[in-house]
This record gives structure tokens, sequence and C-alpha cells, in this order.
């Protein structure tokens, strides 16, 4: 190879590396990343990974260099779908893609077609840069880059391997390469990541009493911020109807969610698993008795209704054991397909009022629609109260994403209870109502992501209602029996971490038993301090426990 030929190669080599690490947080991030290596690990695996970094730059250099055009068009397509998505996650969570959102978005991609509507104007520029930097590099070939045999590729394909060792060593913690590799390799990675499946050990006890009611129905709401309910003292009216009837129900005010992310709340709420247990390196929440299983043996019939899914199966936090102990399956949104989004939660009130009436005990896990992203699409508009929203104004402002928020919560939170109460009024039935994550709204501007954000979470994305509806005079002496002084106390002061012993509690386990295997409930008094986790529960990638 002339001279000259190797120095136009030398040159694009220094510009790919700057410019991938511009994108991924600048240079200076490349080099504490080392330092932290050197420090921590020693030479050896410094070296190593200096050296996959390098390489996969030379193997990005082999292809956009390539005689191939078939070779460099795939490169070409791969970075630039590889970019725009790191810049677009960057852009609305603020660090960018790691192990943890490609995990969280492929789980959630019935989510997908939302999400685009909400987020779409972040991914603009990113779609723009990801153009230029393609068109550049295509330009470059075109008009001065040497002309290298296909062969040359087998430096990117060889590159690779080392990379994805990398990562799949460190559960995602070290993913700082060339975003046209850490995007795929990450996304593979999360793709193929299935936590070991093993039948689940049986309930460590069996029930001592009796239950508090003969239906249990525990709703797990979708994107509900609990401080911006009314009933908790939120100065604009979003749950009026509440309002009305807070004297029969038992509201704890703002509670703290266990996480800021759907799958992950729901796998704690699911097996109980504790603060003190997590990360869950060891997988304890795939062999630990579920919720369903605890239920079953307490003699009741467990229905499952599940509102945001459309896949037709359920979620990948429950696995064939968890599924045994549910009689009943149901995925709304599949079931009754063509109707619109916000109707969803309301057709569940048929599905309950049908399972109250044809069964002697029942337990429903209630996954409702809520109020996810994005806010417009979650209420008829013709309930529209609070304006201007996001569809009347031009350009977003605070006040506008407030008010279609504030619009979802009059349709989907108190809209909801004030067709589903009088349906249930007087029977032998207890509500427990909460949500799997708040949202960070205030921040929109800074970080759009609403919620399921891997680092620097606000803990607005953990801000969550906790209310019981006692449906009758007997469940509501009972329970004020069992809660006694404590309910005052824990005013503020609840967290997802006790909503499992609290269930097996009120369906007539031992409190003592309980409390020694899962910890505080409802019923005991609690800490002020509450904390969150971020990232996931596994420790792959991102983890981080949140002071709420």
């Amino acid at each position: 190879m002339r001279v000259a030929d190797a120095a136009k190669l030398s040159g694009l080599f220094l510009v790919i590396g700057i410019t991938c690490a511009w994108m991924d947080g600048g240079v200076g991030n490349v080099i504490h990343l080392i330092n932290r290596l050197y420090v921590y690990h020693g030479l050896p695996k410094t070296s190593f990974y200096v050296l996959t970094y390098l390489a996969a730059v030379a193997g990005l250099v082999s292809l956009y260099a390539s005689r191939s055009a078939l070779l460099r068009h795939f490169s070409y397509l791969v970075s630039f779908l590889s970019i725009c998505l790191f810049l677009s996650y960057k852009n609305i969570n603020g660090y960018g893609y790691t192990f943890h959102d490609a995990k969280t978005a492929l789980s959630n991609l019935f989510f997908a077609g939302e999400a685009l509507q909400t987020f779409y104007p972040h991914c603009i520029w990113p779609a723009i840069i990801s153009f230029f930097f393609v068109f550049a590099v295509e330009i470059a070939h075109k008009t001065f880059l040497p002309k290298l045999s296909p062969a040359f590729a087998l430096a990117a394909i060889l590159s690779i391997f080392p990379v994805y060792a990398i990562n799949e060593r460190t559960l995602g913690g070290i993913s700082l390469f060339p975003i046209m590799y850490e995007v795929p390799i990450l996304t593979y990675t999360a793709f193929f990541d299935a936590p070991p499946r093993v039948e689940r050990l049986e309930p460590f006890f069996d029930p001592s009493g009796q239950a508090l009611a003969k239906h249990i129905i525990f709703i797990i709401d979708e994107s509900i911020r609990g401080d911006m309910l009314s009933i908790n003292g939120y100065d604009v009216d979003t749950t009026p109807f509440l309002a009305s009837v807070s004297k029969k129900a038992r509201s704890l005010g703002v509670a703290c969610s266990c996480t800021n992310c759907s799958s992950t709340t729901n796998t704690i709420l699911v097996t109980g698993i504790g603060l003190h247990q997590l990360p869950d390196t060891g997988y304890e929440t795939l062999k630990q008795p579920s919720l369903f299983q605890y239920v079953k043996r307490a003699g009741y019939k467990t229905f499952f209704l599940d509102g945001p899914n459309s896949w037709g199966r359920p979620r990948d936090y429950l696995g064939d054991s968890d599924i045994k102990s549910i009689d009943s399956y149901c995925c709304v949104k599949s079931e009754y397909g063509g109707v619109d989004n916000y109707c969803i939660d309301y057709e569940m009130i048929e599905l309950v009022n049908e399972i109250i009436n044809s069964q002697e005990s029942s337990f429903i896990y209630m996954i409702k629609y809520g109020c996810h992203f994005c806010y417009e699409n979650d209420y008829p508009h013709e309930n529209k109260h609070f304006s201007p929203t996001i569809s009347e104004v031009e350009y977003n402002d605070l006040q506008s994403v407030l008010n279609s928020y504030y619009n979802a919560l009059l349709w989907s939170v108190d809209g909801f209870f004030e067709r589903l109460l009088p349906v249930l009024q007087d029977k032998d039935i207890l509500v427990i109502y909460t949500s799997d994550h708040g949202q960070s709204i205030e921040e929109y501007r800074t970080m759009p992501a609403t919620h399921c954000v891997g680092k620097n979470a606000p803990s607005s994305q953990a801000s969550v209602p906790f209310i019981l509806f006692p449906m009758n005079e007997r469940i509501t002496t009972a329970l004020d029996e069992k809660a006694s002084d404590t309910f005052d106390h824990n005013h503020g002061r609840v967290s997802h971490f006790q909503t499992f012993p609290s269930l097996l509690v009120i369906m007539g386990y031992p409190p003592a038993e309980v409390s020694d295997s899962y910890g505080a409930t409802i019923f005991d008094e609690l800490p002020e301090e509450r904390m969150f986790i971020t990232g996931s529960l596994y420790g792959k990638g991102d983890f981080h426990v949140k002071k709420f």
C-alpha cells in the first residue's frame, strides 16, 4: 500500500474514532473509562479493551473503504440506524442507548407506535446527523479514499467477537464502543438474554386466619403520578370523584414505586423480592413462590386482566409455573380489538363484574392501560377539561403537556373509579389500587423520557398512589381494626416493597411469618425513608438504588 493511501486511511480512522467518541459522550468519556479500568482491573484488561475499541474502528474503516458496494451500503444502513437510534435515545433520556434501554424497548414493542408519536421530534436531528455522516463517508470514498479489497472486511467481522464478549462478560456494564457496534450488539445481547426459568418453590406457609374479603381486586395502573392526584392534596382538581368518596376510601397518600419501569415493578409485585435482595444476581425472583401461588393456596380463583399488552400472551416476567397458578388470563386489548386505547380500562369493568358475579371468591390482578404516553391518546377529546393541550399548540410547553396529562388522569383514574365503584358497592370486595411507576413531566425539555430512565432518574418517576377501597361495612371495620393507628402514621410512607406481604396478610396469612419472610406490611409502622430501583433487577448494565 502506498504511503499516501495509508495516510488517507489513517485520517479516516482518526476521524471515525473521534466522531464515535463525540457521539457517545466525548473523548474524555472514553479516557475516563480507560483510567477506571486500569485502576480497578489492571493493565491486561485495560489493554484488551483499548485494542478492541481500536479494532472496531479499524473494522469500520475496512467497510467504508471497501471496493464492494454491497458491503459498503450494508455498513451505511447499519451505521445510519445505529447512530439515529443512539442519538435519539440520548435526546430523550440524556445518556444514550444501554443494555437496560434495549431490554425495555424489546419487552414493550407493543408501545412502539405511541413512543414514536410522542418522541419523533427528538429523532429528527439524529436522523439528519446520521444521514450526513453516511453521506460524508460515501463522498470520501468516491473522491479520495483508496479502494480496499472485500477481504479486509474480515477485520470488521472479527472485531465483533471481542466487543460482544466484553458486553456479555460485564453484563452490559462496559458497552462504550463505536455506536455502529454498540447498538446492534447491545440489542442482540438483550434479545437473547433469557434468565433461567425453573419451577418456583412452594409457598413458605399456609393461611392461618380468615381473609379480609371474598374478592380482592389488585389494580396496577400505568404511569399515574401519585402527587398529581387531588385526593392526595394536588392543587389541580384531577380526581373530583375520588375526593367525594375519600371518607370511604383509605388513601395512604403518595407512595413510592419499587422501580421506575413497568416490567421490573410487576416482577417485584408478583414475587415479593426485597430491596435487600437486589441486584438479584442469583435470580431469586424466578425461584421464590409467586403471588399467584399464595393466592391459590388461600383458596381464591385467580384472574389476570392485562390492559396495554397487545401480544395476546402474558408478559415475560411471568414464567410457565406462574401461568399454571393463573386460572384465567385475558389480554384485553387483543380480546376487544378495534376499541380506542382509552376504552380498554372501561371494558375491564364489565369483565370484573362478570368474575365477581360468577365466583365464590376471586383474586383479580388487573394491569390498566392508564396514562401511558402519548397523553393525548388516553382520553376522548370530548372529555377535555384542561386546555390548551398538546394537540392544540404548535410547540409543546410545560402547561400543554400537563393539561393533556390532567385530562388523562380525569378520564383514566377518576372516571374509571366513578364507573367501577358503583358496580362493586356493598359487595364483599376489597380493591387495592396503585400504579407501576410515576412520570417525569416537569423535566420534559431537558429529559423527555417520562420513565424507565436507567441513570439520573428523578423521584417523580417513582411517585404513585396507594389507595384501598373496602366495598362494604364489614371489610371497612376489619381493615380499620387491623390497621389501628398505623394508617395515619404510614400516610406518605408506603412503598411497593410492602405490597406483596400486605396482600398475604389480607388473604389470611400469619403476619409474623409474612414479615419474617417478606418484610413490613402497610399494617406495620413504616420508616420515613424510601428507596426505588432503576435499571436491571439482575444487575445487568445499569443498576441504581435511588432515594425517593
